[in-house]
């Protein structure tokens, strides 16, 4: 469940949000091909993050790096969900 706006990034914006199926608070990345992007150098782009997002989930956790939810593409958007943490 997506929730209020923390931030926005050239390619789009960061939202706190909760993981409706565990309820714990999660940071969602909303991406979106810029505006005059190449579609195949955007494609190939997104299926490397996709590699590196799944090769990610196989490493033990690491108290310097976020651990991954999760990952998809839905209407146009590439999002990311995050464990959310406060930083200094």
């Amino acid at each position: 469940r997506v929730g209020e706006e923390m931030g926005q990034g050239p390619l789009g914006k960061i939202y706190r949000a909760e993981n409706v199926d565990t309820n714990a608070r999660v940071v969602f990345r909303g991406f979106t091909r810029p505006e005059g992007a190449d579609p195949e150098k955007w494609e190939a782009a997104k299926n490397q993050f996709r590699d590196l997002l799944r090769k990610q989930q196989t490493i033990d956790r690491h108290p310097v790096i976020q651990d991954i939810i999760g990952f998809g593409e839905e209407n146009g958007i590439f999002w990311i969900a995050t464990e959310y943490f406060e930083g200094r």
